[in-house]
């Protein structure tokens, strides 16, 4: 099964993985390999139990230095006779190492065991070796050899990973200029996002990797859903808009990228009988994935763009120990996994069987239990009654101990316990069970109601205009928060004339000029621009003569290319890929202008030396644009550029690029009316303080 690394923001990396190590054998070569008087070494014959790789049919290993195949030698003298008992043999291997830690590894041939467990040295010699070898994390080609009595046999095993200068899970991260925004009342406001990317070494990514930004439906958009990075950082903008609405005022963001194989399955856990059929498997990183028909075939239940499913991506993606994952006995929709990295940790609940991780709660968006150490093992006991189903639940820590949760969800440690609150009064409310600290000593609580009364301050103004608003009423119901009375205007259909095919959206007016206005956005330029050229190869030579049209031009693309045959002149040669359109139809030949292929045409030019293979230059198509803006009651307001927010003197929109680029006089026409009563929202300009006293 094939996983994927990501990274999760809340306002919520993933790397795409592969693998491949690979055995041959050859001989000692020259006259080292036979010959040997009889009784010493004549011949050595190797063997692997390393898996085969299903594509390349060769023996395979990852790079991840725990992976590990025991590596057989067979010595014989030179009658084709096993060697003597205690023959020495040497094994070496200049990449990864032997169960002693080391390259080198010497041991005698062993006599075989007799029927008191002891060798026995009257049997007949063996002439058996063998070592465990170990990956290392560095891939490259590791020649194992075997020497005895002056004769060698090589193995090369090729390892195959982390390349150092691809992105890995370790080493990706997502953060956001503000984790609260004001998105339920005002559209198109601007977070700006940051994919920080990584090498196994911890060294920036190769510029011009492409990170995806997803928000899976739950709320706001995202552009540019892609970009390239640039000294290991790639940016993008979250807008908020109307629909899809943030359930409960929550949206996840994800980014994703294709990186180096490091993600591995950390934990296994087996749903009990009758429903065994019914498997999960955690990741360091690629989140847990599910399997219904007993491991055959296996799907993340990790991120979904389904509505029902939204609480999927609300899981840590990093599954750390191997005991991370248990199902409830007594009902087996209930899942519990263990998560954490890098100082955290959190417990997630799933009452519906992995289909959302938020305990069907949607503002639960950190799990059940957060602390500061992962936790790396999950025990679920139910109490053998399903009617209630109040499980005990265990989770042990990374260096912070037990914990236990006698109702399932209500996490402590382990030895301490709190009673359940005992009500004296006339109210009709509730206390949620008390949950004890590391810190939490014996002692008695008491809560009190200090007031049942409520009073709200006077309604503060912001804006231009002259009203009022009456004094608040309060009722006994009323609760401490915070309220907001806006006035707006309505905005009308939007029309579309022209070629293009993009959009309009999220267009709001805070200050009318008329009681009802009509607004046309024309376009006055089409023009897409070109950014400056990076690469590795932008170092040696350059790239002239970029031109962008048709396909290419219909969309904000990075592109990236990448020498596949080093040299200069008419010899290097350099394939070319879109991070939208894919890879491009030919190659580049150095001093030879490419295409126009899809629109896109170029030239690289010859360098101060020759190129190499793997490096890059990398340049990024915005398609662009101007519209004029034009109301029917004051006349014309500043322009407007796609793909860019527009907010003037209360105006705002934002006009995408689609598929097919806009043309000069392409329109967008709509009609703003004024609206009465205002609308009210909580947190914004016209603002309330209420509070109990």
């Amino acid at each position: 099964m094939k996983f994927k690394n990501y990274v999760r923001l809340l306002i919520n990396a993933v790397v795409a993985v592969s693998l491949c190590m690979f055995v041959f054998s050859c001989g000692g070569g020259g006259d080292s390999d036979s010959g040997g008087a009889s009784g010493q070494s004549g011949t050595i014959t190797l063997s692997t139990d390393a898996p085969i790789d299903g594509e390349s049919g060769l023996y395979t290993l990852p790079a991840d230095g725990s992976s590990a195949a025991v590596i057989y030698a067979v010595i014989k003298d030179s009658s084709g006779n096993p060697v003597r008992h205690y023959t020495e043999v040497v094994f070496t291997t200049n990449l990864g190492h032997f169960r002693n830690g080391s390259t080198t590894y010497t041991m005698q041939t062993q006599p075989p065991l007799g029927k008191d467990g002891f060798p026995d040295t009257d049997a007949a010699p063996t002439g058996l070796a063998d070592v465990q070898f170990i990956a290392g994390t560095t891939p490259g080609s590791a020649k194992i050899t075997v020497t005895s009595n002056g004769v060698t046999q090589s193995v090369y095993i090729t390892l195959s990973g982390a390349t150092g200068n691809m992105p890995v899970g370790e080493a990706f991260s997502l953060s956001a200029a503000y984790l609260n925004i004001s998105g339920w009342w005002m559209y198109s406001l601007e977070d700006t996002i940051t994919a920080s990317a990584a090498d196994i070494n911890g060294n920036a990514v190769i510029d011009g990797t492409i990170i995806y930004f997803k928000t899976y439906n739950t709320g706001g958009y995202v552009e540019p859903a892609s970009a390239g990075t640039g000294s290991g950082k790639a940016i993008s903008i979250l807008y908020s808009t109307a629909n899809p609405a943030p359930s409960a005022g929550f949206l996840m963001l994800t980014g994703e990228t294709e990186g180096d194989a490091t993600t591995r399955v950390t934990s296994i856990a087996t749903t009990p009988y009758p429903d065994q059929h019914i498997m999960y498997a955690g990741t360091n990183g690629g989140g847990v994935y599910k399997s219904t028909n007993y491991g055959d075939t296996w799907e993340t239940v990790s991120r979904s763009s389904q509505n029902p499913r939204r609480g999927q991506n609300l899981i840590d993606p990093y599954v750390k120990g191997q005991n991370g994952i248990a199902v409830d006995p007594d009902n087996h929709n209930v899942v519990y996994v263990g998560t954490g990295y890098l100082g955290k940790g959190n417990v997630f609940r799933s009452l519906d069987g992995a289909m959302n991780w938020n305990s069907n709660n949607v503002e639960q968006w950190n799990g059940l239990y957060e602390t500061t150490a992962a936790v790396l093992s999950v025990v679920a006991d139910g109490d053998d009654n399903s009617s209630t189903d109040y499980p005990y639940v265990w989770i042990g820590t990374e260096g912070r101990g037990p914990l236990y949760a006698a109702d399932g969800k209500s996490f402590q440690p382990s030895g301490g316990t709190a009673t359940s609150p005992v009500f004296s009064g006339t109210g009709n409310g509730t206390m949620s069970h008390p949950v004890l600290s590391y810190s939490s000593k014996s002692e008695t609580w008491t809560t009190t109601c200090a007031g049942s009364t409520s009073a709200a301050s006077s309604p503060s103004f912001s804006g231009t205009g002259n009203g009022g608003m009456s004094a608040v009423t309060t009722s006994a119901s009323t609760v401490t928060e915070t309220w907001s009375v806006i006035y707006r205007a309505l905005v009308g259909d939007i029309t579309q004339t022209g070629t293009g095919d993009g959009s309009l959206r999220n267009v709001a007016m805070t200050k009318p000029n008329a009681a009802v206005e009509t607004w046309t956005l024309t376009c006055t330029s089409a023009e897409p621009t070109i950014s400056a050229v990076t690469g590795t190869a932008a170092a040696n030579g350059a790239l002239t003569g970029i031109a962008v049209t048709g396909a290419s031009a219909a969309q904000t693309q990075t592109f990236t290319l990448t020498c596949t045959t080093a040299g200069g002149s008419g010899v290097g040669i350099f394939s070319v890929r879109g991070n939208k359109l894919g890879d491009y139809a030919g190659v580049a030949t150095v001093d030879t202008t490419y295409g126009p292929t899809n629109g896109l045409t170029f030239k690289i030019n010859a360098g101060t030396a020759n190129y190499v293979v793997g490096e890059t230059f990398v340049f990024t198509v915005t398609v662009g644009g101007t519209f004029s803006v034009l109301s029917d009651a004051v006349g014309y307001y500043p322009e407007a550029s796609v793909g860019e927010t527009y907010n003037e003197d209360g105006l705002t929109f934002l006009i995408n690029m689609g598929s097919t680029a806009f043309v000069v006089d392409d329109t967008f026409t709509f009609t703003i009316t004024t609206d009465w009563p205002p609308n009210q929202h909580r947190n914004g300009w016209y603002t309330l303080h209420i509070r109990r006293q």
